[in-house]
């Protein structure tokens, strides 16, 4: 996991944190006097703690260690324990080799010293030299980079690997000047003549979708290509499932549907309307990565289960962009089987959304046993008030 912290709108710092399924983490913030160079704010950094484990504390936040006392290096153990200010060292003119050497020696002291577990060392380290090598690509400086350490297929887990690999293609390769510049048809097509192996299909994977995005209408050609060139059967499936299936694409004046419970069939959104009539129907609008939509589950099916006798549908619409994505939330919120539950096709481009100015969720809506919309921003199902609406609306 990567933690990012930002004061006021300044990003300021970011850690990487190791954890294994199961545990409990405890986070305060403490004062990093490290970070000096904004005058007149007191900086603080997360600082971790494992409750239900045994974990150092200089293994887990190895690197708010590291940057709150600096790459002191070999001997760093004698400095902690004696809390001598005058083995600091002032990094900021040394070179990144240096630091990356400083910083190797503080990680290999704490692990001599009983600090730090031998699984997890390689992880740090490899860390670091990421760092090291994406300093030395914004310098211009790739001769000392170990062009192996650009083939390693078990790294790809780490964001941190993924980055570097970004910056090797974009900055070294391509020497794009900033992410404005980039052309990512033409980091497709270097990608396939520099890189081999799991990483080449990782990075044709990443390129592919950086098309869609920056370039849509170059996409299609660029996802043929992708089909011949990648043989990696995950990377084939996530991409056609989510971007070339059929289903995902619908005109803009009409909506579409599309139900789990349905075997993904293609529903037109007004008829289905139509087919409610005679109910009262109350409409959440939500999606995977909505945080507060998903906050609200535990109400709305409590809310289900209160009504469930009444003439009253509740209907569960998603804006999620990727099928994928929406299917595991579905099933995670055991929405999957139930028949209302729904994904919107094209959402950006559809017109019924644009009408309704839907541009934030959760967002609610009520029509009435008509099928008149009668409440386009309706209280959400942990509201007390709603429970008057829909009984004022189920009485008519």
């Amino acid at each position: 996991m990567e933690l990012h912290s930002r004061a006021g709108s300044l990003f300021v710092y970011n850690n990487l944190y190791l954890f294994i399924p199961g545990d409990s983490v405890s986070v305060d913030f403490v004062e990093n006097p490290s970070n000096t160079f904004l005058k007149n704010k007191q900086l603080t950094t997360p600082y971790l703690a494992i409750t239900n484990r045994k974990v150092s504390p200089y293994e887990l936040n190895f690197f708010h260690h590291l940057n709150q006392h600096g790459r002191v290096g070999i001997n760093m153990f004698t400095f902690y324990v004696n809390k001598d200010p005058k083995n600091k060292i002032d990094h900021s003119a040394i070179s990144p080799q240096q630091s990356f050497q400083l910083s190797v020696d503080y990680l290999d002291s704490l692990k001599n010293n009983g600090l730090f577990d031998s699984k997890t060392y390689p992880i740090y380290k490899n860390y670091l030299l990421s760092a090291y090598y994406n300093a030395l690509i914004q310098k211009a400086n790739v001769d000392d980079i170990d062009k192996k350490f650009l083939i390693r297929p078990d790294l790809l887990k780490y964001s941190f690997y993924r980055s570097l690999l970004h910056s090797y293609v974009e900055k070294s390769l391509l020497r794009s000047v900033n992410a404005n510049t980039i052309n990512y048809e033409e980091a497709y097509s270097v990608t396939k003549r520099k890189f081999s192996s799991q990483v080449k299909e990782y990075l044709l994977t990443y390129y592919l979708l950086k098309i869609k995005e920056n370039k849509p209408e170059a996409f299609p050609a660029h996802l043929a290509l992708f089909n011949e060139d990648v043989k990696d059967m995950n990377y084939k499936e996530y991409i056609n499932k989510n971007f070339n299936n059929q289903l995902l694409h619908s005109d803009t004046g009409h909506t579409y549907i599309i139900s789990s419970a349905n075997q993904g069939a293609k529903i037109d959104y007004q008829e289905y309307l139509n087919g409610l009539k005679g109910k009262v129907i109350y409409i959440d609008f939500w999606a995977s990565w909505c945080v507060p939509c998903r906050e609200a589950m535990p109400a709305s099916l409590k809310l289900r289960k209160d009504y469930a006798d009444k003439d009253i549908v509740f209907v569960y619409l998603s804006i999620d962009n990727k099928l994928t994505a929406w299917e595991n939330a579905n099933e995670q919120e055991a929405l999957h089987m139930y028949k209302h539950s729904f994904l919107i096709l094209n959402t950006k481009q559809d017109l019924f959304l644009k009408q309704l100015g839907l541009k934030t969720i959760p967002r609610y809506l009520i029509y009435d046993k008509s099928g008149v919309l009668v409440n386009s921003d309706a209280p959400g199902p942990d509201d007390a008030n709603l429970q008057n609406l829909l009984n004022y609306y189920l009485s008519k």
